[in-house]
């Protein structure tokens, strides 16, 4: 299948994909959630991701001595915080029991109180606003292409990409190539 994108409409081509692979639970969710930063929790007040050291230690399970400030994230069945360590690549809970959806309460070091998404949820959020209808009208490429090739792409598993010419010659090539990944 060859997609004829309008030039610079790559990123919204990429949500719609996006969209339709969480949309159909066409992922692998223990990779998602072992391997990505999907479960981190990204603080809504500044939109950065939470991190470990600006959370009150009695709220939050932490995954090693202290000394490194590690990501944040919510385990499901507990609503406990628990902490990851990237130089240890290990969280303080099982991976699989660890929240990609909803929103979580988390206290700070002060006292105050900031609502938390994971970055799953969020990028659920954003790739709902341009579902297959809405890309095809910003590409030019039909819908059913796009559900045609997101469904050829999972029949065929594994597959890959090389993001080099093409959409890295646009000025929104960096995001596109984000989105792709």
């Amino acid at each position: 299948i060859v997609l004829q994108v309008r030039p610079g409409t790559d990123g919204a081509l990429a949500l719609a994909f996006i969209h339709l692979l969480l949309e159909n639970r066409w992922y692998d969710e223990r990779f998602v959630r072992e391997w990505t930063d999907a479960p981190f929790l990204v603080r809504q007040d500044t939109g950065r991701l939470l991190r470990s050291s600006e959370v009150r230690p009695d709220t939050i399970i932490a995954a090693g001595p202290g000394g490194e400030a590690g990501y944040v994230a919510c385990d499901d069945a507990t609503d406990r915080l628990v902490e990851y360590l990237p130089s240890q690549r290990h969280y303080a809970s099982r991976p699989a029991a660890l929240r990609l959806a909803g929103s979580v309460t988390a206290e700070l070091l002060d006292g105050s109180r900031v609502r938390c998404r994971p970055v799953f949820d969020l990028l659920a959020e954003e790739a709902r606003q341009c579902q297959p209808a809405v890309a095809a009208r910003i590409t030019d490429v039909p819908e059913e292409q796009i559900h045609e090739t997101v469904r050829l792409i999972v029949e065929n598993r594994p597959v890959s990409h090389h993001v080099w010419n093409g959409i890295v010659q646009h000025t929104n090539g960096t995001q596109a190539g984000r989105a792709i990944e």
